[in-house]
C-alpha cells in the first residue's frame, strides 16, 4: 500500500494578497493604486481590485435626470471608485465605494452581484431591489451585495437572506465613502472556492430600500428620462439605475437603454439587460496564511506535537497539516510523505538540518 501523498503548489497570476480592513468610513488602510478613469487594475501589492469611475457619467439611458427637488444635488449615483479586498481567514469580503458626492446615507443604493459558478443560465437574472435591470445569461448571479442607508443584505439567488451576522456597513458622506465588511460563512459556495467571481455594480437612488424611480418627467421624488409610471405604463421596463462599474462613460448607454417599452401591447415589452462584458472577473485564490516551515499545527513552534501531527495525517487519517503545503513539506522535495516524518525526527531529536520547505 502507496501512503505517500504528493501535492503542487498553483501560483495564480494577479493573486489577491489580504490585508486587514477596519470599517470606519475611511479609506486610509486602502492603499492600492488606480490606474485613471474608466479604467480596471488588480493591484497585487496591495491585495486590492480597483476600478475607477469616470465622473459625471450619472446619465443613466443617456438621458436621466434628478429629482427636482433642491436636496438632490445630482451627484449621488454617480459612481466615483470601487475597490474590493478579502481576508485571510476566508470570512469576509472588504468593499470600499467612492461616490462623486453624497450628503446624507438615505440618497445612494448600490448593488454588486456576483457569478460564482461560471455557468451560462445558472443563477438569478434579475437585479434586486426593484432596479427594474436584468443580467446577461452568462452572468446570472449566485449572491447579491445590496448596500443602502448604512444597512448591508445579502441576497443568494433563490432571494434567501445570507447576509451573515458579522456583516456591516459605514456610510460616510464627509468623504463621500461607503465601507462595508461582507461576512460570507453563510454562503454556499464562496468566492475562493472557484477562484474568483464575476462583480457587477450598480447605482441609483435609494427609496425605502430600494431604486427609486424613474419617471418619463422628473417630479419632486422621482427622476426622469424613463417611459413614466401609472396604469397606462410598465414602468418595470426602464431600469432605474443611474451609473454602472466595469463599463466606459460612452458604452454606458448600451447596457441601459436596451429596453423596449411598447404602450399599445405592454406585455411585449422588456426591461434593459446588463451585458456580460460590463462585469469583471476578481480572483479570490485561497488567501495566503504566514507560516513557519514544520509548524504543522500552525500554533508557533516546531515540535514533538508537529511530528504526531504529521504520522496521522498520512497513516491514520487525521486531519491535513493547518498551513499551506509547501510549510508542511520538511525536507523540500515536492511530496508530503514519510521521509518528511524522518526528517522532523532527525531534527528534533538527532541534530538534524533544520526543516527545508520549498
Amino acid at each position: 500500500m502507496n501512503l505517500k501523498k504528493s501535492f503542487f503548489i498553483l501560483v495564480l497570476p494577479g493573486i489577491l494578497l489580504s490585508h486587514q480592513i477596519t470599517v470606519d468610513g475611511l479609506d486610509n488602510d486602502w492603499t492600492g493604486t488606480p490606474a485613471g478613469p474608466d479604467s480596471f487594475v488588480v493591484d497585487t501589492s496591495a491585495g486590492e481590485a480597483i476600478w475607477q469611475d469616470a465622473l459625471n457619467d450619472d446619465l443613466g439611458d443617456g438621458d436621466y435626470t434628478y429629482p427636482t427637488d433642491s436636496i438632490f444635488h445630482g451627484t449621488e449615483a454617480d459612481l466615483a471608485e470601487l475597490r474590493i479586498t478579502d481576508f485571510p481567514d476566508s470570512s469576509y469580503l472588504y468593499v470600499l465605494i467612492r461616490i462623486n458626492d453624497y450628503d446624507f446615507n438615505w440618497k445612494p443604493i448600490v448593488v454588486l452581484t456576483l457569478d460564482l459558478d461560471h455557468v451560462k443560465g445558472s443563477g438569478q437574472i434579475w437585479v434586486p431591489q426593484n432596479a427594474d435591470y436584468l443580467v446577461d445569461s452568462l452572468v446570472f448571479w449566485e449572491y447579491s451585495i445590496i448596500l443602502w442607508d448604512g444597512w448591508v443584505k445579502v441576497f443568494d439567488s433563490g432571494w434567501n437572506d445570507v447576509t451573515g451576522s458579522n456583516s456591516m456597513a459605514f456610510f460616510n458622506p464627509d468623504s463621500n465613502l461607503i465601507e462595508a465588511r461582507i461576512d460570507v460563512s453563510p454562503w454556499a459556495l464562496k468566492p475562493w472556492d472557484v477562484g474568483g467571481a464575476y462583480y457587477s455594480v450598480i447605482v441609483g437612488l435609494q427609496d425605502f430600500g430600494n431604486f427609486r424611480e424613474v419617471d418619463d418627467t422628473a417630479s419632486q421624488w422621482q427622476g426622469g428620462g424613463g417611459v413614466g409610471f401609472g396604469e397606462d405604463f410598465v414602468e418595470w421596463v426602464d431600469p432605474d439605475v443611474y451609473d454602472l462599474g466595469f463599463v466606459s462613460s460612452s458604452d454606458q448607454v448600451n447596457d441601459l437603454n436596451t429596453y423596449v417599452y411598447n404602450p399599445l401591447n405592454p406585455d411585449s415589452s422588456h426591461p434593459a439587460t446588463l451585458r456580460a462584458t460590463s462585469t469583471r472577473f476578481i480572483p479570490h485564490p485561497l488567501p495566503l496564511v504566514s507560516c513557519t516551515c514544520g509548524d504543522l499545527d500552525n500554533n508557533g513552534a516546531v515540535d514533538y506535537n508537529d511530528l504526531i501531527f504529521l504520522s496521522d495525517y498520512l497513516y491514520y487519517s487525521g486531519p491535513p497539516p493547518l498551513v499551506t503545503p509547501s510549510c508542511a513539506d520538511e525536507n523540500g522535495d515536492g511530496n508530503l510523505d514519510s521521509s518528511d516524518i524522518v526528517y522532523l525526527a532527525n531534527y528534533l531529536y538527532h541534530s538534524g538540518p533544520a526543516p527545508a520547505c520549498p
